[in-house]
């Protein structure tokens, strides 16, 4: 067994562990409400989330079951991903968010990426020859650590929209760090892929690896405390223990250690921390507004071109087909072109983001597109407003240490977070329980070409430019999408890709994401493994396109947010999952209607039913054709209303047999004598019940229900006040012992009852 296994138990009598870890354990208690796995959209009419855990996505849920904001949740699940899920996201490494204010209006954008130390220069990841280090060796070293930025983040997050209580947001993680979570096969294999540099460090061998070096297999229970106890930290007293105290010793611990590559970290930089907020980058397309993170983050810059590229094209007629493929592969090649050239840390470099997205602008680099023919690599422009343009770098290696999740809470307000430590396993250095990011990657390995300094190159307190492209689109000022993904630089086409599919196709936002993945990167042209677009690697090739077919694994999350519901979805090629929450039920609510606007009584649909199992009685919902109470609800067999309420008249006949040249039926369930009503102006037509078909299935329940139904009548029938005591039912004194009583006599229209006069 595993060092940290621990045998499965059930969890601890907790105030949200039933919540928040149900969809974790097996054998744990049920979810607080339904949930709904991927695989379809998941519906949901209150508020929904998509993670790329479904523990996460309960953890989430369980704050915005306990009134917590969209802010709540996201803090809540990235808790937790940062535990179940080490590999891509953690308190080690940064975050991007953007969140929609459903008060205000506004979009806030968030910039919680990793800083470099004050120290570090441009020759961070050369060699003393001058040479660049190997990708692996920079990677797995001190030097690529930034200064984390995620808790800030989430500190900021909860300082201007959270609800609840900062402390109850760790509530699920720390259980599952103390009770254990289950290993999930992505993990393993994470594991597996890291192990010789894990096992170079006794923090990380001793959490991941057994005795003999080999991770945990699926299924096991893995604990963390070391993670438990930062958690603890951070929940009594926010984000300050990464400033100062053992946090922070244990993470400069582990950048000097740096696999034998020390970094430059030092307490200074990380109480030097600060999140920034930054203007959305936002554009305009098929009269819809399209916003996300601007730089550092180039990923919505090039998304935003991709579409802005493709607007005058009518890609909605043209559908997911060869001539919509190669359009797509062709706008991504052009703003990759640029996105290399001109995009860095605004901080630090000017970067022209307004001419980048200026319509002239897009204009003209728009008119190299060939529908019949490749670019080939296309070159950088020149958009207006630029001050400078320095060599730009290519786009680095895919990267799988990221993860996305996204919120909309019962207010309105919507968030959009993507989240990372860089590479699969960080940096493989351990500290306090978490894994140390990696990001310095994404930084210029040569600051300098042609003579000239790169505009992503290393510089103490830069942030190294990223393609993350959290996004949210909004219509008529209000948000109908979100969605997000990891992927390195292929963020920006799965990104692009999934709009165009629930923008232009109407694809919901399941069927977007599962939509196979095709994209460019000014290179050869990638097109997803086992995928309807594998068909017309011939037709590419025959128009110029260099194209290869390998997998891609993303890792995409998206909410659409229509007229009443809410639909939620997550991307089968990771375990992530959406969750949501249906709205309370609420029965139709009674409304007037025009006597010659009421449909007849066949045609409308049914509300709750009743139906008889055992003698028990269970309301459901229900839809067909309206059929009268007395058939809907069966009475039971010696009943009054089983030998009294459906015996004809023998001198009207069958009032269920009279129907009008319509065919309507001419029932008269709920009166107690005469004719049956007609509706005025309507010859021979039944007039509909005043209320709605729920109301008289409830109203019809409420009667089965009461006792001495055979001394009331007929269904429908007003009973007579009850008489005094001692007295019979015509108010006539009765001999003491006597069981007889007077027959009823039959009401009239009109008529008062037997036994009073009209001055009474």
């Amino acid at each position: 067994m595993h060092r940290n296994a621990a045998p499965r138990q059930p969890p601890r009598a907790r105030r949200l562990a039933a919540l928040a870890t149900a969809a974790a354990l097996a054998g744990a208690g049920l979810l607080p409400t339904e949930p709904v796995a991927a695989g379809g959209p998941v519906l949901a009419e209150r508020f929904v989330i998509a993670t790329a855990d479904a523990r996460a996505s309960a953890a989430g849920l369980a704050m915005l079951e306990r009134g917590g904001s969209a802010a709540d949740a996201a803090i809540a699940a990235q808790l937790v991903l940062g535990l179940v899920e080490p590999q891509s996201s953690g308190l080690g490494g940064g975050a991007f968010l953007l969140y929609h204010d459903a008060e205000s209006g506004r979009i806030v954008s968030l910039d919680g990426r990793e800083t470099a130390p004050a120290a570090v220069g441009p020759d961070l990841f050369l060699d003393p020859t001058g040479a660049p280090l190997p990708f692996h060796e920079a990677r797995e070293s001190g030097r690529a650590v930034g200064v984390p930025g995620l808790p800030r983040l989430l500190e900021a997050l909860h300082r201007r929209f959270g609800r609840l209580s900062w402390a109850e947001l760790f509530d699920p993680a720390i259980h599952l760090a103390e009770e254990g979570f289950v290993v999930s096969p992505r993990l393993t294999r994470a594991i597996a892929e890291a192990a010789p540099a894990l096992a170079r460090e006794p923090a990380a061998r001793g959490l991941f690896l057994d005795a003999e070096g080999r991770p945990p297999a699926p299924g096991t229970i893995l604990r963390n405390p070391d993670d438990a106890r930062t958690l603890r930290q951070l929940a009594r007293g926010g984000a300050a223990p990464f400033d100062e105290g053992p946090i922070a010793e244990a993470i400069l611990a582990a950048v000097a250690s740096g696999h034998g590559r020390p970094g430059a970290m030092t307490a200074a930089d990380l109480a030097s921390y600060r999140v920034v907020e930054r203007p959305p980058s936002c554009i305009a397309y098929r009269g819809r507004e399209v916003c996300g993170m601007g730089p550092p983050s180039s990923g919505e810059v090039a998304v935003a071109r991709i579409l802005g590229l493709l607007e005058p094209f009518d890609l909605a007629a043209l559908g997911p087909s060869l001539r919509a493929l190669h359009l797509l592969l062709e706008a991504s090649r052009l703003a990759f072109a640029d996105r290399d050239r001109f995009l860095a840390d605004p901080d630090h470099e000017p970067v022209p983001v307004e001419g980048l997205l200026d319509p002239f602008y897009l204009d003209a680099r728009r008119r190299p597109i060939d529908p019949a023919r490749s670019l080939g690599r296309a070159p950088p422009g020149d958009p207006p407003r630029r001050r400078g343009a320095l060599p730009g770098d290519p786009a680095g290696a895919p990267e799988y240490g990221t993860s996305h999740l996204v919120v909309v809470d019962a207010r309105g307000d919507a968030l959009s977070l993507t989240t990372t430590i860089e590479a699969s396993m960080g940096s493989r250095l351990l500290a306090a329980g978490f894994l140390s990011n990696d990001q310095f990657t994404d930084f210029a390995f040569r600051p300098v070409a042609d003579g000239r300094p790169v505009a992503n190159r290393p510089a103490g307190g830069e942030r190294p430019r990223s393609a993350m492209a959290p996004t949210i689109v909004r219509e008529g000022g209000r948000p109908i999408l979100l969605l997000g993904s990891p992927g390195g630089s292929r963020i920006v086409g799965e990104v692009a890709k999934t709009l165009i599919a629930a923008l232009d196709w109407g694809m919901d936002p399941q069927a977007a994401i599962e939509l196979p993945h095709a994209l460019d990167r000014n290179g050869p042209s990638e097109l997803e493994t086992g995928s309807f677009w594998t068909a017309f690697v011939e037709p590419l090739r025959e128009r110029g396109h260099e194209v290869r077919v390998l997998p891609l694994d993303s890792g995409l999350q998206a909410i659409a947010i229509r007229p009443g519901r809410l639909l939620g979805g997550a991307d089968p090629r990771r375990e992530g999952g959406a969750l949501g929450r249906r709205a309370r039920v609420r029965w139709p609510q009674r409304r007037r209607v025009p006597r010659h606007a009421r449909p007849p009584r066949d045609s409308l649909p049914l509300g709750p039913a009743i139906e008889d199992e055992g003698g028990g009685r269970a309301l459901r919902r229900a839809c067909g054709r309206c059929v009268r109470p007395a058939d809907r609800f069966p009475a039971r067999a010696g009943s009054a209303r089983s030998t009294r309420a459906r015996a004809p008249d023998p001198a009207r006949g069958d009032p269920r047999d009279r129907r009008d040249p319509e065919g309507r039926s001419g029932s008269i369930v709920g009166r107690a004598g005469g004719p049956p009503r007609r509706a005025p102006g309507r010859a021979g037509a039944a007039r509909p019940h005043a209320r709605s078909p729920a109301r008289r299935a409830l109203r019809g329940l409420s009667r089965l229900n009461r006792p001495n139904r055979a001394r009331r009548g007929r269904v429908g029938r007003r009973a007579a006040p009850a008489p005094p005591a001692g007295r019979g039912p015509s108010g006539r004194r009765s001999r003491p012992g006597s069981r007889t009583r007077s027959p009823r006599p039959r009401q009239v229209p009109g008529a008062w009852p037997a036994g009073r006069s009209a001055s009474a």
